[in-house]
């Protein structure tokens, strides 16, 4: 299987064909997720078993970092490990000292070694990018394995992200998908979605349509519009459930409201041809005017936009001023 890297750090859509009828000239195949790490800011609870439970979370949950860094180093002295964790981050993000990654790495290896789970995980992400420390993406490895048996729910992902890139050697499929369910059965939406596409295509265990929609409409649930678009793709074309144009077109039109490229061509498609939604040449032309003004090409609707009368081509304009002068507003709020 052919793996690209992205510079994205979240998951593209899987781009699939609805029908041979709104073929997409965007379409390619890519059945499961390249790496591109799931990159977040350690957590720090005083619940959890590696949270600090002083004045120091208490301070650092207000926003009084200077007040968090004094408690917090005291902490560290007497050998607390989720204080240390907790000095790793405020280097790291730079709350009430100046952004050191260098520091930050020292304080997340004590921390790590002393078996804090969020430190593990923090220095992973500084050894997968090189910053402070040195770029090691075996480290990285065996850190979010270590923080993933620990129960860490985004080391789990990106554990499930490198095994795919094949970080040993060949992609170890089979490993991917457990890591990706752990995740997944977490909570994590981008899990649920890599562990769909895979379940889809069969890589790491026997295919189960019907599992990998309920996974996608989790995640389309919770906001990821690339599983959104391949959710409403599957309705559409009711592969391992039934087809439902209509709830198709609901998720193309949440995935659309988001400004995603894809899912206003393919949108588009369905007013040109009244599938799913009202027949409106307008909108059509709209969605698809905003998507090529992306660089998204799409020749068949091209083609339909040359078809406009004037005055429809007109009020398509219009439509398309009045979505990026509300972008716009938007932007400088």
């Amino acid at each position: 299987m052919s793996m690209k890297n992205y510079p994205m750090l979240v998951i593209c859509a899987c781009a699939t064909i609805i029908t041979s009828t709104l073929h997409a000239a965007e379409d390619t195949s890519r059945p499961v997720p390249s790496f591109r790490p799931r990159v977040s800011s350690v957590e720090v609870n005083s619940s959890a078993p590696d949270g600090p439970s002083d004045d120091a979370f208490a301070a650092y949950q207000r926003g009084r970092f200077l007040t968090a860094f004094h408690l917090a180093t005291v902490k560290a002295g007497e050998g607390d490990r989720a204080a240390m964790t907790l000095l790793g981050e405020l280097y790291s993000q730079g709350f009430a000292v100046p952004q050191d990654f260098s520091k930050a790495g020292d304080w997340y290896a004590l921390a790590a070694a002393r078996g804090d789970r969020e430190a593990r995980f923090a220095l992973a992400l500084l050894h997968l990018r090189g910053s402070g420390v040195k770029r090691d993406r075996q480290k990285s490895y065996n850190l979010f394995k270590q923080a993933s048996g620990a129960g860490h729910v985004e080391a789990a992902y990106n554990l499930g992200l490198l095994e795919l890139e094949g970080i040993n050697g060949a992609p170890d499929f089979s490993a991917a998908a457990k890591a990706f369910r752990q995740a997944a059965e977490a909570g994590n939406s981008d899990a649920r979605y890599a562990l769909a596409q895979m379940l889809i295509s069969g890589e790491g265990g026997p295919p189960n349509a019907v599992e990998a929609n309920e996974l996608l409409r989790l995640a389309a649930q919770e906001g990821l519009v690339e599983a959104q678009i391949d959710y409403a793709i599957r309705l559409f074309r009711g592969e391992g459930i039934r087809a439902d144009e209509t709830a198709a077109a609901g998720w193309l039109q949440r995935a659309a409201g988001h400004g995603n490229p894809i899912a206003r061509n393919r949108l588009a498609r369905l007013y040109f041809l009244g599938r799913g939604v009202p027949l409106n040449v307008i909108e059509g032309a709209m969605l698809h005017m905003l998507a090529r003004d992306e660089g998204l090409a799409d020749p068949t609707l091209d083609i339909e936009l040359s078809k406009l009368t004037p005055t429809e081509r007109a009020q398509a304009d219009i439509k398309v001023r009045e979505v990026k002068n509300a972008n716009e507003i938007s932007l400088r709020r």
